[in-house]
């Protein structure tokens, strides 16, 4: 019979092992008929036509042939219509082989993984279910990127220049994991993560044969909830691979918005870190030089990650750190002389003011950061000196108004419930000036280049931990200490050593060279620490002082020892 006689499939429009029939049917330009089947009560034509499994899809060809199962069904389509239409299966017997074996991998084992995501009823069996996805994507983007340079020079498909085999046996999952990745607000397939696999994925949904039979994510969001109840349900435990993989497979949480206006710290739940996409399709990237932001597309460097800080006793404006342990500043130095737009920076003050905090504005899918001066975090486009650069002011025109918009994509989760973080205090509002960013010393970094410093409420009892808790506050060049009467930074020290509590403060702060000091409760002068720390004593409030500081002079000579057991007050 070979090509002749009536074709009819029995199918489902949400399966996608139908759709796999569909595309390698359009592929060949095989008139068809499709008969829609109800599978919670199933035809009988479907049950004497796949009489094991009674699922579909059923190819029905011509009256007396019946083929089953959509891996079987494809090759035969490819083989009956074989001078109709590009060859579906690669004519090499080795390539064959290989699409063969990548094949039955996704059947046996991922889309079971995919299904495994979407029905998980519980933090820990969904990031389970992710685990092995995103595991299977890492493998199928080193595939296609071994198939694509070496055996198709670098063509766009599995299949060399068109869609083959093993693009229909993956694509067809395409519908499913875009509405898993809107419900569960999760990224499986993204350009920084499997930039193969995200510039295929564009290219197969937008092919002739595809786009007919590509589900819409709404409709099938609909069809989803009758079998998979808990796939909306978020993701909010963050994912770590195994080191030894190449590939970086990072799992991306997108909270979805449909009204504009508001708060933009829903954006920010539960995030430590965060990566954040301009409208031209740009990362915000610390600069090498450790001083300057920029736009960047490489939005897998460490550089597009920002450490996220909440603020005590806001409820709307955070911090942003970068790789480099500086924050996200709206400095006062102009972008160009005569222009509005002035400098964003990343800086590390010896007091942080305002110009390190951020309050995200809600717009619709987007936020905006605002300064606390009404300024906006903008990221420019057009000729240079404006491209790629990042300034923060009020757009007026309107062909710049979606420049101080972003996409927020959460790269690393915090585990514990926003009212469980540990709080950074509120600082007061000071205007930045340039020569607080271009004149003061550069800083010593620790290594521990994530780590936020930790700052708590004054309470009435003791923490319960093992150690002193050190409280501290920092002094200018001149010795002038700010916000003293404020919660002070704080940390748990064990030891009673000044040179180790100097060390240990030294890291904390990020500054080299200090003197660690109290204030004297006689006469309120500063004076350093000598001695052993007073014993016995839980709290202890200090200030660090820089070494260059002119109060440095005014304080005894070294051979003069101050007995701070008895200067240091052992209350709170």
């Amino acid at each position: 019979m070979a090509g002749g006689g009536e074709v009819k499939l029995l199918g489902l429009w949400a399966s996608p092992y139908v759709m796999r029939v569909q595309i390698a049917l359009s592929i060949k330009s095989v008139s068809h008929q499709v008969l829609e089947q109800d599978l919670e009560e199933k035809s009988q034509l479907l049950i004497q036509s796949n009489p094991v499994y009674k699922r579909v899809p059923v190819l029905i060809h011509g009256d007396n042939i019946s083929i089953c199962e959509s891996p079987v069904i494809v090759q035969y389509i490819d083989e009956v219509w074989s001078s109709s239409g590009p060859a579906i299966l690669p004519s090499d017997p080795y390539d064959r082989a290989i699409a063969r074996f990548w094949a039955a991998y996704l059947d046996d084992k991922w889309a079971a993984s995919l299904r495994a995501m979407a029905a998980a009823d519980n933090e820990e069996a969904k990031e389970a279910a992710v685990e092995k996805v995103a595991e299977g994507l890492a493998l199928l983007e080193g595939e296609f990127t071994r198939s694509s340079r070496s055996r198709h020079n670098g063509k766009g498909f599995f299949g060399g220049d068109c869609i083959g085999y093993l693009d229909i046996m993956l694509g067809c999952f395409l519908g499913w994991v875009r509405l898993i990745e809107k419900l569960d607000r999760v990224v499986l397939v993204d350009e920084s993560t499997t930039p193969g696999l995200a510039g295929w994925a564009e290219r197969f949904c937008s092919d002739p044969a595809v786009r007919d039979f590509m589900p819409e994510t709404d409709k099938l969001a609909e069809y989803a909830k009758k079998f998979f109840p808990n796939l909306a349900a978020p993701l909010v435990v963050s994912l770590g691979l195994p080191r030894r993989r190449r590939l970086r497979v990072v799992l991306l949480l997108r909270p979805i918005f449909s009204h504009r206006g508001g708060t933009g710290m829903e954006f920010f739940q539960n995030a430590k870190a965060v990566r954040l996409r301009s409208r031209h399709d740009k990362y915000l990237m610390a600069v090498e030089d450790e001083e300057s932001v920029a736009q960047d597309r490489n939005g897998s460097s460490s550089a597009a990650k920002w450490t996220v800080e909440f603020v005590l006793n806001s409820e709307s404006i955070i911090r942003l750190k970068s790789c480099y342990g500086k924050y996200l500043t709206a400095s006062n130095q102009p972008f160009l002389l005569g222009m509005t737009g002035r400098k964003a920076l990343q800086t590390l003050p010896r007091r942080l003011d305002s110009s390190v905090e951020w309050e995200p504005v809600r717009d619709g899918t987007h936020i905006k950061l605002r300064t606390r001066y009404g300024n906006f975090l903008r990221a420019n486009g057009g000729l240079p000196p404006w491209r790629n650069s990042i300034t923060h002011d009020v757009p007026q025109r309107t062909a710049t108004q979606d420049w101080i918009l972003w996409d927020v994509d959460v790269v690393e989760i915090l585990v514990q419930s926003p009212t469980e973080r540990r709080p950074v205090v509120p600082l007061s509002h000071m205007d930045s000036s340039a020569s607080s960013f271009g004149n003061s010393p550069s800083f010593a970094i620790a290594d521990e280049f994530s780590r936020q410093e930790s700052i708590v409420s004054y309470v009435s009892s003791p923490p319960k931990s093992e150690g002193r808790m050190i409280y501290y506050h920092l002094a200018d060049e001149n010795g002038t200490v700010e916000g003293e009467d404020m919660d002070g930074y704080s940390f748990t020290f064990n030891g009673n050593g000044v040179e180790d509590l100097n060390h240990m403060l030294s890291q904390e702060t990020g500054m080299g060279d200090i003197v660690v000091c109290s204030r004297s409760p006689l006469n309120g002068k500063l004076f350093p620490l000598q001695l052993q720390l007073p014993p016995n004593n839980v709290y202890m409030h200090v200030i660090v002082v820089p070494s260059s500081s002119t109060a440095v002079k005014d304080f005894p000579k070294q051979g003069v020892l101050i007995d701070a057991s008895k200067k240091i007050s052992q209350s709170h």
